[in-house]
């Protein structure tokens, strides 16, 4: 995933299996140095920038947390020793996704505990913990308007969530297998999920079924 600095460089952020997350510059004809994001003690499942243009990253990792990472850009130098980190704590099983709330400082993290969760980014709080997937949740995503939530998992089903209640409001048995891949459109009106039954599906949230 690729993010613009406050000029002319754009950054993609990068994990590894030894939990190291790592930003590299992409633009051309431009030479700096990478930067090392360090605290993850196993590796990372998934790392994504925030939505909103700013340079905060979410990583999950099989440690079993989340990170909420803020490197700081000085004149196009990015510095190990100037990213601050919150750990998002709670899971009893790997973390598999990250996602941010489009709008609100808030996180969710999917995990193969079989939750998602959503969390302040302020404070580190826990604000809610959302069971429905009979077997491990993959994959967590926060649609356009910021009011629903969609969650995939091993069950090979996708459920949706009003994120103000916390209520499941859709159940679209998805795949054959796992669901493993998900996202909504930019128009809000469609989700696509993959799975390891080999197909992709777009579904119409109007429906709902």
């Amino acid at each position: 995933l690729s993010k613009p600095m406050d000029g002319p460089t754009t950054v993609a952020a990068t994990g590894s299996f030894s939990g190291l997350i790592r930003i590299w510059p992409v633009t051309p004809q431009r030479s700096i140095t990478p930067m090392s994001l360090k605290g993850h003690t196993d590796r990372v499942s998934e790392v994504v920038f925030h939505p909103e243009g700013s340079h905060v990253l979410l990583s999950g990792s099989a440690d079993r947390t989340a990170r909420l990472w803020y490197p700081r850009f000085e004149d196009d130098v990015m510095d190990d020793t100037i990213a601050s980190s919150t750990v998002l704590n709670g899971h009893v099983d790997r973390v598999a996704g990250v996602a941010f709330h489009p709008h609100a400082n808030l996180a969710l993290t999917a995990s193969l505990d079989s939750t998602w969760r959503l969390w302040d980014m302020e404070t580190g709080t826990q604000l809610l913990l959302q069971e429905g997937h009979s077997k491990p949740v993959f994959r967590v995503s926060c649609h356009v308007d910021g009011g629903i939530a969609a969650s995939v998992g091993w069950d090979g089903v996708m459920l949706l969530w009003d994120m103000r209640t916390g209520k499941c409001i859709g159940n679209f048995p998805a795949h054959h297998g796992r669901a493993l891949a998900l996202d909504f459109s930019p128009d809000g009106y469609h989700a696509a999920t993959g799975g390891d039954d080999n197909l992709v599906k777009i579904w119409d949230l109007r429906k709902r079924n």
